[in-house]
């Protein structure tokens, strides 16, 4: 291993315990990827993730994966964004691999990622369930930085989700901005450059009409200085899941939104009453 490369890998197990408690039962790390002791302000396991402080550059290779055994209920989360920075010609990776059991749930729900200009990253995240899992999933992403000339020039960042079920594939998001142009472009990112997406198992028509009520709502209120719309958003089911999806010039409204959409959800989806990460409100 190279002194500026890193290679980073965490593998955590999730158990029921004799009580039926949530316990961390296997916690493997390798480079700057580890955890905190987890929390338990509810039934719930609240585990925070630790990123490298320095960020993620060119050749970095990063990977997460977690399992969560049957009748487990785990919630992860990050205190801070995850930085990937400029990285010539090289690539940075980072794969997420999650196995969600059979009667559990597993929320996922992370910071940002921040992509600066000349990053090229591309992020491979995939949800194994099983049976009657469940499971919600944050992802929020900015690329390049809104006060420099050409923003993303030179630069890539390619994002690709995956819900498998029973081993069948299910679901798969992908998002590739390449360049000034494509975050620039009508059929790209509108020059917003942040992106959004939340994720979970399907809820009620009478939720789905809540949350497009709410966003509508968003939408009528976040309106910028030259009048044009600052925030976009859209919630529909796409095969057994809940999908919404944000472009916005501000991450704070995505998160705020994201966050009011998991508390609409959570009952429904996971079965708990919402607990929001003390974290999230610092």
């Amino acid at each position: 291993m190279s002194f500026d490369t890193w290679q980073a890998l965490l593998h955590l197990e999730f158990k029921a315990d004799s009580l039926g408690k949530t316990v961390l039962s296997r916690n493997l790390h390798q480079g700057p990827l580890m955890v905190q002791k987890p929390f338990y302000p509810e039934k719930c396991c609240h585990v925070y993730m630790l990123h490298p402080p320095g960020g993620i550059a060119g050749t970095d290779s990063l990977k997460f994966d977690c399992i969560v055994e049957p009748n487990c209920h785990v919630l992860v989360t990050t205190p801070g964004a995850t930085k990937f920075y400029k990285t010539s010609d090289k690539s940075s990776l980072f794969i997420q691999e999650f196995c969600v059991k059979d009667d559990s749930s597993f929320e996922y729900m992370p910071a940002q990622n921040i992509f600066f200009k000349g990053t090229h990253t591309e992020v491979k995240t995939t949800f194994n369930l099983e049976g009657n899992a469940k499971f919600t999933f944050r992802d929020v992403s900015k690329c390049g930085m809104a006060d420099i000339d050409d923003p993303f020039a030179n630069s890539a960042f390619y994002n690709t989700i995956t819900i498998k079920h029973d081993g069948v594939e299910k679901l798969i998001e992908t998002c590739f901005i390449e360049g000034d142009d494509d975050l620039k472009a009508i059929s790209g990112n509108l020059s917003c450059p942040y992106i959004g997406t939340y994720m979970c198992n399907a809820v009620s028509d009478k939720t789905l009409e809540t949350i497009n009520e709410y966003l509508q709502e968003i939408k009528e209120n976040s309106v910028s200085e030259n009048n044009k719309l600052s925030f976009y958003a859209a919630a529909g089911k796409v095969s057994d899941y809940l999908v919404v999806r944000f472009l916005s010039n501000d991450n704070q409204i995505i998160e705020n939104a994201i966050v009011e959409i998991w508390k609409m959800t959570r009952v429904e989806v996971i079965g708990f009453e919402p607990c929001p990460p003390r974290i999230w409100s610092t």
